[in-house]
């Protein structure tokens, strides 16, 4: 079977390896930055001036069949594409879109414009993040009704997982740490 010539393939994804490289590293030149490139997976890793975050600051793309992924702390997001594109250039149209994306979400984390919020219950963790830290610490209470509660247990079960109740706690975590909280008991 002969290889479309629109598709992106290890071979011809080097080049647009290099390209998010590049582009990962201006986008964040006025920070401490670590960007590699393993193949045709980008890697950016950026140290998190708190100690309280488990995690500092990173961007993955992992090849041309995979999204963007950003991380901080405890929590990480997926940016598309999702679609099937019918050539090559719209996919990687689509690609350097979702990595704008995932740049734009790594800077509201810098600039501290956004949280990530841990819930721990008995070695279960769940994670979320908020745009407005002000609102942070409200959200952790809404946010463990809503992830603790009898009828997400059930879920839980019924998806493979172990649901144990127990006392809930959390973290609110920031890049500065200007916003950090921990609250002993949610519920």
């Amino acid at each position: 079977m002969s290889e479309r010539r629109d598709e992106i393939t290890s071979e011809n994804a080097r080049p647009l390896a290099q390209r998010i490289a590049q582009t990962l590293d201006l986008a964040f030149a006025d920070h401490d930055v670590q960007v590699t490139i393993d193949g045709h997976d980008v890697l950016l890793e950026i140290p998190c001036p708190s100690a309280a975050v488990d995690h500092g600051l990173w961007i993955r793309w992992e090849g041309p069949e995979h999204d963007v992924i950003v991380g901080f702390h405890t929590q990480h997001a997926h940016f598309g594409p999702w679609e099937e594109y019918s050539d090559q250039e719209a996919r990687i149209d689509a690609i350097l879109a979702a990595l704008d994306e995932g740049i734009a979400t790594a800077r509201a984390f810098l600039a501290e414009r956004m949280v990530v919020i841990t819930w721990y219950s008995r070695g279960e963790v769940e994670t979320a993040t908020r745009d407005v830290p002000e609102h942070a610490q409200t959200e952790v209470r809404e946010g463990a009704k809503e992830i603790f509660n009898l009828t997400s247990r059930a879920q839980m079960l019924l998806n493979g997982h172990w649901p144990r109740f127990g006392r809930v706690t959390a973290t609110i975590r920031s890049w500065n740490g200007t916003h950090d909280a921990d609250i002993d008991h949610v519920r």
